[in-house]
C-alpha cells in the first residue's frame, strides 16, 4: 500500500495483526493488560482491534465519523481529533475496536501525508 496516505500504516498494522491472530498468543501471557501507573501498556490498544468489526453499529459509525485517518497519525492530526468525545473529537481508546472500520476507506482517502 501506499504509506503517504493517511491511515494507510494503521490499516496495514490492522490487517497483519489479524492475519498472524497474535492476540490468541498475547492475551494470555497477560500482555493486553490495561495500561497502570507502572506498567505503561502499548499493547493494549492493539489487543482491542476487532478483526470483524461491525461497521454499521452506532458506535463504529460515529467512530468512523469523529476518526477520519488524518486523526490517526500523530505528526498531521488536525486539533479536533483531540477534543472530547462527546465534542466532535476522537476518543482512540473508545474507537479501537472499529479501527478497520476506520481505515477502511483509506486507500481510496485524498489526505496525504509525507513520508
Amino acid at each position: 500500500g501506499d504509506a503517504t496516505i493517511a491511515g494507510a500504516i494503521k490499516h496495514a498494522h490492522a490487517e497483519c495483526w489479524c492475519e498472524s491472530q497474535i492476540v490468541d498468543v498475547l492475551q494470555p501471557a497477560g500482555c493486553c493488560a490495561r495500561p497502570t501507573p507502572g506498567n505503561a501498556n502499548t499493547l493494549h490498544w492493539d489487543c482491542q482491534i476487532e478483526c470483524e468489526p461491525d461497521c454499521t453499529a452506532d458506535l463504529a459509525q460515529r467512530c468512523t465519523q469523529q476518526c477520519p485517518p488524518l486523526c490517526l497519525e500523530p505528526d498531521y492530526a488536525p486539533e479536533a481529533c483531540d477534543k472530547a468525545f462527546d465534542d466532535g473529537g476522537c476518543d482512540m481508546q473508545m474507537c479501537a475496536p472499529y479501527l478497520r472500520c476506520m481505515t477502511e476507506g483509506a486507500q481510496q482517502s485524498e489526505h496525504r501525508v509525507c513520508d
